[in-house]
């Protein structure tokens, strides 16, 4: 990953300490704008996910300077999220949401070359998530999926109708353009 770890790391640490916070307005953004993720924590403690989702957000500032500790413990989550049914467009999805809570949580220190930053290491590593998830099949998510599949396999709509560029479509990050359906 060609990332820029010092910015990561330095602005990760201005939002660290209102990391429960963080977790709760990811969650409740996650829900408002993208309704049809709901279903996927149905039988998921939302107490427990916003611990596991803080977590892998240190785990993964802590390690971005030991790529192999990283890699391992990313695919270990990827693996992890097939079998709760996540579909590639979600990260799409998770990803522009992360993004606008740590610029909300970040306020001012939320620069361009800040935003520049997670814009990049964001896809990256959503890539490395869904190396393994890949390696498992798409049938353990059909088997293991706790909702209604989403409309699209390379598209997840927000509740205005917009769907998520996927990674590498048009050449823009997820986070950053929309399509209109």
């Amino acid at each position: 990953m060609g990332l820029n770890v010092e910015l990561l790391e330095q602005s990760f640490n201005l939002v660290a300490p209102k990391g429960e916070k963080l977790v709760e307005r990811f969650y409740q953004r996650l829900f408002s704008k993208y309704p049809s993720l709901k279903p996927l924590f149905q039988n998921t403690s939302m107490a427990e996910q916003k611990k596991k989702l803080l977590a892998a957000l240190v785990l993964v500032v802590q390690n971005l300077r030991h790529p192999d500790a990283l890699n391992k413990a990313l695919k270990e989550l990827g693996g992890r999220h097939v079998g709760d049914g996540a579909q590639p467009a979600h990260y799409d999805a998770v990803g522009e949401n992360m993004l606008a809570v740590l610029a909300d949580f970040a306020g001012p220190a939320w620069t361009d070359q800040v935003k520049q930053a997670w814009t990049d290491a964001l896809p990256a590593i959503s890539s490395i998530v869904l190396q393994d998830a890949r390696r498992v099949g798409p049938s353990c998510v059909v088997v293991a999926a706790k909702g209604p599949p989403p409309r699209s396999r390379t598209r997840l709509p927000d509740k205005d109708g917009r769907t998520l560029r996927r990674m590498g479509e048009g050449g823009k990050s997820p986070a950053t353009g929309y399509l209109k359906n």
